[in-house]
């Protein structure tokens, strides 16, 4: 950011109302059908309807004998032809009329033509029979199916049974909706346990009375070990396959089977660097914050505030812990290096300074990692609720950025959420509390942790996914790169040795989601430093502290600056910042914080020359998206994120949107908002040919309702409540054009306008989550055009989920969302951009108020 001759200027506010403009959207396609011979797919539908009629029948007899609740269910898996997708709502039954037939979850195996889904479903004893009707009407000339004109169309039901080609009695396999192998009969693991949650029963309560008979071992029943959704109860117990198999009481309990897992800090070998007369002269040039100023909390394995440069940051008030022990010390070496960084980013940059150092925010620490307790008894997901809500019990109104690199290993999520990234989301967007607390979390991407001989940088990271929970939609994932290619080292070793990474290549120890389904969002977000790697003559990948970060020390008596690296190090950068712009904009919306996050961040031109890309020219999207999938928006830049400039100008609108309206089981689209712009219209009319940049961001927050079921595209089952879209003006476009387009419903996808000027355009951009982002670059000629931006709504699980009166959900349609819509308008060009949109805001806001008083 070109800044040295440019004074540093608040970010502007434009609080002028958007136009708000009935909006109804855009239908669905069709779903494709296998060509079937009806009369004998109906006939073999009956027959596997009959063996479950008949498993039906002797389970009936064998709960008889045993003195058992005849209100008892089977779970079916059924099972659709490669690569036609099953219809899969189309299975369940009305919700509202009791007894119901119910979609478990949904897996798939396989891509493409060989893609195969799977359903669970869920059949009470007597309601095989709604099955059995759907294939009679099926088979029945007379019942077929008419359009408007009433002209047969096909098969009554054919979009759900044409796709099928099996269906049978299941039970541990269909649940386990985990991507590792289920575990043997025998086994003895800790599971985590999807638990339904309907208007039918207290599933929960019926599943803790069979664990107990069975001794499987189940949680406290409290707030630390549950996890709450919309539709699903999570909680962890231990025990085996078998002990699982042996009740049907309690396969009928649950939606969903998988796999606890630990989390892991990444650790790295931490070599000595003895430089303490260096702390004792730093400390006395440190201008320390007040008691009450924006802090990074640190959601970690704890800290030792006995470090010089630690302890005036972080009171014992703020170091706490979520075990009964009340230990808060590091016990893994982690939380302290994290804790430094969090503070003063690259120790190097205090320790070689003379000059006075402002400090200007704090400190607090939530110890979630414990060295006795295995990992995998404790459900973190819940945890890290709790971890969250304990500083804020503390100091209820300090502004505070959250922490966490922390992550499970294990096999590729794909981009799935899962019950931890699900927390996350539910964490920021204070979804189930009361009254909402929104909250900017940043999440490490996880750690490349086998670096082996000739380490293939960076195809093995690309190689190498995302792990959980930087899935989730509300956080920010922060992946690595590096620029530390300088080994400066004396020695054999570091004389035989070569930086492994390029200049602002992807870190050694950063993952990817390369790996990713294409329909999830995208990660990371952004990235910061991470270090690098050597790459001896011999293939071994030595480290040195030359290409680390350097933070405080755990063990601070000996060692007390150390090296530190990998995602957690980025991390730690990345909620710095965060905390930084708290405290220069106290009053802005989590949203917004979040979201300067990721708009300050930009491509580099190493990163950029490595991909050979124009991000911007004729047809790269699909170039961009997989940039994206190494490096995201790129790196954090601290000045863009605090500060415009005159010819560097960023403009926010913080608003809030209802994007449903409609009784409860008729909702239906409501508004978007268009907004004119505070352009500087003349300016860039008078000096048209100047390269002038866009970049928009809109950040909201999500609530999400995870299980597999909302993994695949459907009508009803949608991970988010809600989403939300931008879409710009084309150059070329007249306003009442556009104006008349987005109040027809029209969202932008497959737009008669295009402008190969945006790096994603409407198609990408329509694969984000709660951050939406993309940046145009062209001539202030035609950005003098694009005065016009509007946000609108896409249906999620608010418009589609039917929740009774008593519900706490119920009504949730009609709740507001709010957003923050962050705009940067950026040229090299010495023109006063800044200075003409400050005075266009004014004239925005001032028509506005004279409409508002006539």
């Amino acid at each position: 950011m070109a800044d040295d001759n440019h004074p540093h200027l608040s970010h502007l506010r434009l609080s002028a109302a958007p136009e708000a403009i009935e909006y109804q959207g855009q239908g669905r396609g069709k779903t494709q059908r296998f060509s079937r011979d009806r009369d004998l797919h109906a006939q073999f539908l009956r027959s596997e309807l009959e063996k479950v009629e008949k498993a039906f029948e002797e389970t009936d007899v064998s709960r008889k004998e045993a003195n058992l609740s005849s209100e008892f269910g089977l779970i079916l898996n059924v099972v659709s032809e490669p690569g036609y997708p099953l219809a899969f709502t189309s299975l369940e039954t009305d919700q509202k009329k009791g007894n119901n037939i119910v979609l478990l979850n949904l897996r798939t195996e396989g891509e493409g033509e060989n893609k195969v889904t799977k359903a669970a479903i869920f059949v009470p004893y007597g309601k095989l029979t709604t099955l059995l009707n759907k294939v009679d009407a099926y088979a029945d000339p007379e019942k077929d199916s008419k359009n408007k004109k009433g002209e047969i169309t096909g098969p009554r039901n054919a979009k759900l049974l044409d796709n099928i080609a099996t269906i049978a009695v299941a039970a541990f396999d269909a649940l386990w909706t985990d991507p590792e192998t289920p575990p043997t009969e025998d086994e003895h693991i800790w599971f985590e346990f999807w638990i339904r949650r309907d208007n039918e029963k207290d599933w929960e309560h019926q599943l803790r009375s069979e664990a107990e008979r069975l001794n499987l071992e189940t949680p406290e029943d409290t707030p630390r070990h549950t996890l709450i959704f919309p539709d699903h109860i999570v909680i962890v117990v231990g025990g085996s396959r078998r002990q699982i198999e042996s009740s049907l009481d309690i396969l009928n309990t649950l939606s969903e089977i998988r796999k606890a897992r630990p989390c892991s800090v990444g650790l790295t070998d931490l070599s000595a660097v003895e430089q303490e007369e260096w702390i004792d002269e730093a400390v006395d040039r440190i201008e320390w914050p007040e008691q009450n100023a924006p802090a990074v909390c640190l959601l970690d394995s704890g800290v030792n505030r006995g470090h010089a440069l630690v302890e005036p940051l972080l009171s014992s008030e703020d170091s706490n812990t979520v075990f009964s022990d009340e230990d808060t010390s590091d016990g893994h070496s982690h939380g302290t290096p994290m804790a430094g960084l969090a503070a003063f980013g690259d120790l190097r940059q205090l320790m070689l300074s003379t000059e006075t150092w402002n400090q200007i925010h704090r400190l607090e620490s939530i110890r979630l990692i414990h060295t006795t307790i295995p990992t995998e008894r404790e459900n973190y997901r819940a945890i890290t609720k709790q971890g969250v809500y304990t500083p804020e019990s503390i100091a209820p109104d300090r502004r505070r950025v959250y922490c966490m690199a922390l992550t499970a290993p294990g096999p590729n999520t794909e981009g799935n959420p899962s019950s931890w990234s699900a927390a996350l989301d539910q964490i920021t967007s204070g979804a189930g509390e009361e009254p909402s607390h929104h909250r900017v979390l940043v999440v490490s991407a996880g750690n490349v942790r086998d670096h082996s001989n000739y380490f293939d940088c960076p195809k093995e990271n690309e190689q190498s996914p995302i792990e959980d929970p930087a899935q989730a939609w509300n956080a920010i994932s922060v992946g690595a790169f590096t620029q530390k290619t300088s080994i400066t080292e004396e020695g054999d070793e570091a004389f035989r040795s070569v930086p492994l990474a390029r200049q602002d290549g992807v870190s050694p120890f950063s993952r990817t989601s390369h790996n990713w389904r294409p329909d999830w969002p995208i990660g990371p977000d952004v990235v910061m430093e991470g270090g690098n790697l050597g790459r001896a003559d011999d293939g071994s990948h030595p480290h040195f502290d030359s290409l680390q970060l350097l933070s405080t020390g755990a063990d601070f008596r000996t060692r007390a600056i150390v090296p530190f690296n990998a995602t957690s190090a980025a991390t730690a950068l990345a909620a710095r910042v965060g905390a930084r712009i708290w405290e220069r904009y106290p009053e802005f919306f989590p949203e917004t914080v979040r979201g300067l996050l990721v708009h300050s961040a930009r491509w580099t031109d190493g990163m950029l020359n490595i991909a050979g890309l124009d991000p911007h020219a004729s047809g790269n999207t699909n170039l961009v998206e997989n940039l994206m999938r190494s490096y995201g928006f790129g790196v954090i830049d601290e000045n863009r994120a605090l500060s415009s400039l005159a010819n560097q100008t960023t403009v926010i609108a913080e608003n809030s949107i209802q994007p449903y309206k409609g009784k409860y089981d008729d909702v239906k689209l409501n508004q978007c908002h268009l907004y004119e712009l505070p352009w500087p219209i003349q300016l860039f009319q008078d000096n048209p040919d100047h390269e002038a940049t866009l970049r928009v961001t809109l950040s909201y927050f999500i609530e999400p309702n995870p299980g597999s079921r909302a993994w695949e595209k459907s009508q009803k089952y949608h991970y988010s409540n809600c989403l939300l879209r931008f879409r710009p003006i084309h150059s070329d476009q007249d306003p009442s054009d556009f104006r008349a387009r987005l109040h027809a419903g029209e969202s932008g996808n497959g737009e008669s306008y295009i402008d190969s000027g945006w790096a994603l355009g409407g198609n990408k951009r329509r694969k984000a989550g709660s951050l939406v982002q993309d940046v145009w670059k062209g001539t202030t000629g035609k950005l003098a055009e694009m005065g016009h931006i509007a946000v609108f709504p896409a249906k999620g699980w608010w418009a589609y989920r039917k929740f009774r009166e008593d519900h706490e959900l119920h009504g949730c349609h009609l709740s507001p969302v709010l957003y923050s819509l962050i705009i940067s308008l950026e040229t090299e060009a010495e023109l006063p951009i800044y200075s003409e949109v400050e005075t266009a805001i004014s004239t925005i806001e001032s028509t506005v108020e004279t409409e508002i008083a006539n």
